[in-house]
């Protein structure tokens, strides 16, 4: 982890900094009239219902033909996601093949500097075989560094940096980052995190043991639905 401690000497101010493209990027997205990225936190709904079907789009983990699926609506620098990161790590390690596991991008750009520079980071990442990898690390340590770190950790990663860098900054992956986020305002996502089981949204405690009951609950449903369609 050498590369990623020479970044340490960076100033302080330095990581204050919002990426070039990244927060003011936002207001560019989207025409004169539609919903932006900042419209979202005022905007109480009653949708429970997950919009967009889970498909080879998505970033997932597990099997597909698990019964139940959890979908994460999130963003990296989002305290929040940084604290129920450990709890979904958890039940995804126990669960295991028992459970396909989706995250979307939901980047708050009017709360937070570098969203969505994040967001296109783990995507930069992902057309190169690294995408949990980088979504890892973000949601371990997005609330706490700036934009000069993600060059850092690519390298670590052991990506082409070249081609990282150059399609972080002509932004080549915003229209998926903008599907993910249309389709959570779509489902009623208003906070992040957001999850949905099996389509549904979870509005109870992200902790360990409730989470882990209502999706054994899904499951258990889906289990019964699927012995009541074979007689």
């Amino acid at each position: 982890m050498q590369k990623e401690s020479r970044l340490e000497n960076k100033s302080q101010e330095e990581k204050r900094q919002p990426a070039a493209g990244s927060a003011n990027f936002a207001t560019r997205l989207f025409q004169p009239g539609e919903l932006t990225m900042d419209d979202w936190v005022v905007k109480e709904t009653n949708v429970s219902q997950l919009v967009l079907p889970v498909g080879a789009r998505d970033h997932a983990q597990g099997s597909r033909e698990a019964m139940v699926t959890l979908v994460e609506y999130g963003d990296f620098e989002c305290g929040n996601c940084a604290e129920t990161f450990r709890v979904v790590k958890e039940i995804t390690r126990w669960l295991r093949g028992e459970l396909y596991y989706v995250f979307r991008h939901f980047p708050a750009a009017s709360k937070h500097a570098h969203p969505l520079a994040m967001a296109e980071a783990a995507e930069a990442a992902g057309t190169q075989g690294r995408f949990w990898e980088m979504h890892d690390w973000l949601c371990e340590h997005g609330p706490t560094i700036g934009d000069v770190y993600l060059t850092g950790y690519a390298e670590v990663l052991g990506l082409d940096v070249e081609r990282f860098e150059r399609e972080r900054h002509e932004h080549t992956y915003i229209a998926k980052v903008r599907e993910d986020f249309e389709s959570g305002v779509a489902s009623g996502v208003i906070r992040t995190p957001t999850f949905f089981i099996n389509g549904v949204r979870y509005t109870g405690k992200v902790d360990v043991d409730s989470l882990l009951a209502a999706i054994e609950e899904a499951g258990n449903q889906a289990w019964r639905y699927r012995q009541f369609e074979v007689h």
